[in-house]
């Protein structure tokens, strides 16, 4: 919490202070612009006006004071809005780390793990599950599905982008693959690979263990092993 609160000054202080250097600045012109003027007058109708309140009750009535108002009002606007949004941002921020910090240190429960779960089906609904549960990689992007840090629609064309350049089927990216398929054109990527998953081995190689495409002292990552 202390470090959120020391960085939210630090973070809108240019801002902050670029709005103060357009106010007096403004005011000063607005004096000379306005012979009636004091600079208190001034620095209070720059003020009301950056501020959007608007009271009315300082007249600005030159033609000169009115011209740079068109400038002053468009810049203060602007610096206000950016200072809205810089705020705004740093909030989404804030939320984002305190949910990460909760998910890191609570304990996964079933339903947590169901969620997971959920989000890896639907992330990959044509891969066969085995009933084991996630892998380290379903478990990571779950993770970061379930926190917002990234969306599944962001996601999910990379997964199709993977399997047309799979030419080979093996669940694995290489050279080899992009070499096989560096001339080929969308339309032919789309129809290998709808030719790929009518194989007979197919069935197999789409299972959580063949996508994961690791062994784990000599036993296929997904099923069994004797690793610690």
């Amino acid at each position: 919490m202390a470090c959120w609160t020391s960085r939210l000054p630090r973070s809108l202080l240019p801002s902050l202070a670029l709005t103060v250097i357009l106010q007096l600045v403004s005011s000063a012109i607005f004096c000379a612009a306005n012979p009636t003027w004091n600079f208190g007058d001034a620095i209070y109708w720059c003020w009301v006006t950056a501020t959007t309140v608007g009271y009315g009750d300082v007249s600005n009535e030159t033609q000169a004071g009115r011209l740079w108002a068109c400038f002053h009002i468009l810049l203060s606007v602007a610096m206000l809005g950016e200072i809205i949004t810089t705020s705004d941002n740093l909030r989404a921020e804030r939320q984002q780390t305190f949910a990460r910090i909760h998910m890191l240190t609570t304990r996964l429960n079933a339903t947590m793990l169901d969620n997971l779960l959920l989000h890896a089906t639907t992330l990959r609904p044509l891969v066969q599950r085995d009933g084991l549960g996630l892998t380290e990689l379903e478990f990571v992007l779950a993770m970061m599905l379930e926190l917002g840090v990234v969306e599944i629609e962001q996601v999910q064309p990379f997964v199709k982008q993977f399997r047309l350049l799979d030419a080979d089927g093996n669940a694995r990216l290489a050279r080899d693959d992009l070499e096989a398929t560096k001339d080929k054109s969308l339309a032919e990527l789309q129809t290998a690979a709808q030719e790929r998953m009518k194989r007979p081995g197919c069935k197999k190689q789409m299972s959580v263990g063949g996508r994961q495409g690791l062994t784990i002292s000599g036993t296929t990552a997904g099923g069994p092993s004797s690793a610690a």
